[in-house]
């Protein structure tokens, strides 16, 4: 409820632009916001999730039309054809902006999750910026990703085509952490809550993690402080969710910097 009353009151603003970036980390609730605020727009909404066999650049933009043809059908007909012809990729991508400026849909707007995935091949990066840099002007696209897009950013905000929304929006306040724990864990004594919120920091799958250590058995005794067990929640979530994702050069250099040999205490 927080999500979709408040940040998505801003997000009403974002969408206004072309092209909306949210650049957030796992678990800082960047779907849950658009789910949201998705049930609540008044304009037509498609959503794409994307994954990992979406790198290849003929299965994604496939997926793309696929989303599109929901709120314009037959605005992929042409560039369908084209995708699967070696070469013609970007002639393909401009084709389909040309037929989607040339229905009459009204403004509609395209949701891509997990976008993170696909941009790390050059041909589908740019095939992606040519998108977005020629938007139809009833076309607003919003990139969900758990970091920053491979898209001239900064030239497109620049150009007032872009809006962004970044953790620092999303996350939550130390008051609405103590609100959020104290419905989902309502055994939970007021200083064990204001440790737990100070300790997930306003992240929402720290907080959610943390409600659930706290239904266990410890926290209904009334422990005061989060536990090693219960960090370990927490642990799992990063391994599973977010390393697990990154290449192995990433993961590998994350582990030698994780522990300094020598720390200076002054």
């Amino acid at each position: 409820v927080r999500l979709v009353g408040g940040v998505g009151d801003q997000f009403d603003d974002a969408v206004a632009a072309p092209l909306t970036v949210v650049p957030a980390p796992a678990g800082s609730g960047k779907t849950s916001l658009l789910a949201g605020w998705a049930g609540e727009a008044t304009m037509p909404v498609a959503w794409l999730s994307l994954d990992e066999a979406d790198r290849d650049a003929v299965q994604l933009w496939t997926g793309v039309i696929a989303a599109l043809e929901t709120l314009m059908p037959g605005c992929g007909v042409r560039a369908s054809k084209l995708i699967r012809r070696p070469g013609l990729l970007a002639e393909a991508v401009a084709t389909l902006l040309d037929d989607v400026e040339a229905g009459d849909h009204g403004h509609t707007v395209l949701i891509i999750d997990d976008a993170h995935l696909v941009d790390v091949d050059d041909i589908v990066a740019a095939s992606l910026e040519l998108f977005v840099r020629h938007l139809p002007s009833s076309l607003h696209v919003v990139l969900l990703a758990r970091r920053t897009p491979r898209l001239p950013i900064d030239r497109l905000r620049a150009r007032g085509l872009l809006a962004d929304v970044h953790f620092a929006e999303l996350r939550f306040s130390h008051e609405e952490s103590c609100q959020l724990l104290s419905r989902l864990a309502p055994a939970l004594i007021r200083d064990r809550i204001d440790a737990t919120a100070t300790h997930a920091d306003g992240w929402a799958a720290g907080l959610q993690l943390a409600a659930i250590a706290a239904r266990s058995t410890r926290a209904r005794e009334g422990l005061e402080t989060p536990t090693a067990e219960d960090d370990l929640l927490g642990a799992d979530y990063l391994l599973h969710e977010v390393l697990a994702g990154e290449p192995p050069g990433v993961v590998d250099a994350l582990f030698h910097v994780s522990v300094g040999d020598r720390i200076n205490l002054s």
